[in-house]
């Protein structure tokens, strides 16, 4: 019997499933990571589950056993999973090792949820992030056809990657892919390029299954929702020096983030910080301390290297001035953190994938940078510093429209106009 445990803002205590209202609908919202300190995992399911909650829907999450607790409406159920280390090592053996451990995970994952799924009387499912090959099975053996809706957060099944094996990899699932799109209600990504990509490579002329494609906004919280630490207050509490002014990187270090750029335009100026907050991935830290050493900017730069759960993502862009998140131009994938910083009225800096770059320029939200040009990104961070009040309350003006807009609470909505005639009222 899997445990199933009530939302709370703090320690989740596992007790059985509640009743409930026999009038209303369930949904599964599976989401691997929704519970350990590993990504954007634990946002992503938080900010669906309190999206999909506000229409009378009983919202279950189910995700791997780990520390952390939805924060805000959902019942979560924990499934127990082997090696819980999610840390991908750089090189051929890392990369090997990671593989192998996600690969176990995976199949006593599928079990819990596979067991979970039958005893809630098998609930319209919102797959977000799951393996191709193991999903696919799962559909076609429990017969799920029309049962579910799947959020598609990259897209690049290709071989433009960073490592060879990944690009093998992605190359190699087009026909799950295929398979669970063609067997689903419909499958949402985040933007254009990454629908027109999607649509290029996996089913090419199959105008059936591309229509299932459609755009979700990258949802975040209301900036009403969270708590706006002022900078002084924010930089006090991380012991930053407040003379200066500060460039937020958040979330997991990854090879297909741009590093120099950043330390080449610290070395052109003066009075700016690189704030680096987050766990290890695919890159190390000590890479970027050897750049900066070769940059010669070694104390223009923090390095807060670790997990950091949601209650401490106010003090952490609180002390930003403006968010950085440069990219390869290959990817097809929109920053989490890009985002999550219009929750808190930070302006961001970006380069890389269109949809990414077309959401801060359309929006009015940021600015776009061509990173190889350093000058440019001087005179932006100059432009920054040296902004009137009045272009800086405007700026915040056009981050809360956007916030709103792309709340949540719409992001629900969205999905909820497509799944709705899909839902079944719950059993008594």
């Amino acid at each position: 019997m899997l445990l199933h445990s009530m939302p709370c803002r703090g320690k989740t205590k596992p007790v059985m499933t509640k009743k409930g209202n026999p009038s209303m609908s369930r949904i599964l919202i599976f989401s691997p990571t929704a519970f350990v300190p590993h990504g954007h995992g634990s946002n992503y399911a938080s900010g669906l589950a309190e999206g999909l909650s506000q229409f009378d829907a009983e919202v279950h999450v189910v995700g791997y056993e780990g520390p952390l607790a939805l924060q805000g409406k959902g019942i979560s159920h924990g499934v127990p999973i082997p090696n819980r280390d999610y840390d991908r090592r750089p090189g051929l053996a890392g990369f090997l090792r990671y593989a192998w451990k996600r690969r176990r995970r995976d199949l006593a994952f599928m079990r819990g949820f596979a067991a979970l799924y039958e005893e809630l009387g098998r609930p319209f499912t919102v797959f977000e992030a799951f393996e191709y090959g193991s999903v696919d099975r799962f559909v076609k053996k429990e017969n799920a056809s029309q049962n579910y809706v799947c959020v598609l957060h990259e897209t690049n099944f290709n071989f433009r990657h960073g490592s060879p094996l990944v690009a093998l990899y992605k190359r190699s699932v087009r026909s799950n892919v295929e398979s669970i799109l063609r067997n689903s209600v419909c499958c949402f990504v985040h933007g254009k390029a990454m629908r027109d990509n999607l649509i290029e490579n996996v089913f090419p002329g199959n105008r059936a299954v591309a229509e299932k494609v459609k755009i979700l906004p990258h949802g975040a919280p209301s900036p009403r929702s969270e708590l706006q630490i002022p900078r002084e207050t924010a930089l006090e509490t991380l012991g930053l020096d407040a003379s200066k002014r500060y460039l937020l990187s958040f979330g997991t270090l990854r090879t297909d983030k741009k590093f120099e750029p950043v330390l080449a335009v610290l070395r052109e100026t003066d009075g700016w910080m690189w704030l680096l907050a987050g766990p290890e991935g695919d890159y190390q830290y000590a890479c970027i301390r050897e750049l900066a050493r070769q940059f010669g900017v070694e104390d223009k730069i923090v390095i807060h290297n670790r997990f950091l759960p949601l209650p401490d993502h106010p003090v952490y862009f609180g002390c930003a001035d403006a968010v950085v998140n440069l990219y390869q131009d290959y990817i097809r994938h929109e920053s989490g953190t890009a985002q999550k910083a219009r929750a808190f009225l930070k302006p961001v800096i970006v380069d890389g994938p269109p949809d990414l770059t077309d959401y801060v320029t359309s929006e009015g939200i940021g600015w776009k940078i061509d990173a190889s040009d350093v000058q440019a990104f001087k005179r932006l961070l100059d432009q920054i510093a040296h902004g009137s009040d009045e272009e800086k309350t405007q700026l915040a003006a056009r981050i809360r429209r956007c916030a709103e807009e792309r709340s949540w609470e719409n992001v629900g909505r969205i999905i909820m106009e497509n799944i709705r005639p899909f839902l079944t009222e719950r059993p008594a």
